[in-house]
């Protein structure tokens, strides 16, 4: 799994018509819901009528309470809508319901490592393949609780994710799939 971060709606479109040129394409973006110069409803509509990058599926990302209604969402072309602030099961089964798997016949060495450092980490298969792009405006002043620098490494996003396993675990939460 890749993933990247954007600053504005115009970083986010601009990384996901190069991404899209060069290949591979981000199959997924997180729109935050209010990010600093446009509407998140605006970007996405321009994501959807794009045919360079119409295929990525949109998640919103927005405060508790300031969600769309689902005819909104479908009508903006956007998949579905997660509450900030994001608990990491929810995270999780949202990448892993809105991912398709990929897997390819002759895998690439570096994804044969991949794939074999994911199963031995616990990581869902199914987030292999994938770049996920995230267009927010400042995660760590709104509150997020923790962070993986760019790039990420496949190591640091699994031991985030045991992080965040055990707090989830002595919280009482019951949602995470290893």
């Amino acid at each position: 799994m890749e993933a990247a971060g954007a600053g504005s709606g115009e970083d986010a479109l601009s990384m996901l018509r190069a991404a899209a040129a060069a290949g591979p394409p981000f199959r997924l973006a997180l729109l935050d819901f209010q990010l600093p110069d446009m509407e998140t409803l605006a970007l996405a509509l321009v994501i959807k009528s794009d045919p360079t990058i119409n295929a990525t599926r949109l998640v919103l990302v927005a405060p508790l309470g300031k969600g769309m209604s689902s005819e909104e969402l479908q009508r903006s072309g956007i998949a579905t809508c997660l509450a900030k602030p994001v608990k990491q099961s929810r995270l999780i089964d949202c990448l892993i319901n809105h991912v398709d798997l990929l897997v390819t016949e002759s895998p690439s060495p570096k994804a044969a490592e991949i794939q074999s450092s994911s199963s031995s980490l616990g990581l869902d298969r199914s987030l292999l393949n994938t770049r996920i792009l995230l267009a927010e405006d400042n995660c760590l002043v709104t509150g997020m609780n923790d962070f993986l620098s760019k790039p990420v490494r496949l190591s640091e996003l699994a031991a985030a994710l045991e992080r965040w396993k055990v707090v989830a675990a002595k919280s009482g939460e019951k949602s995470w799939r290893p």
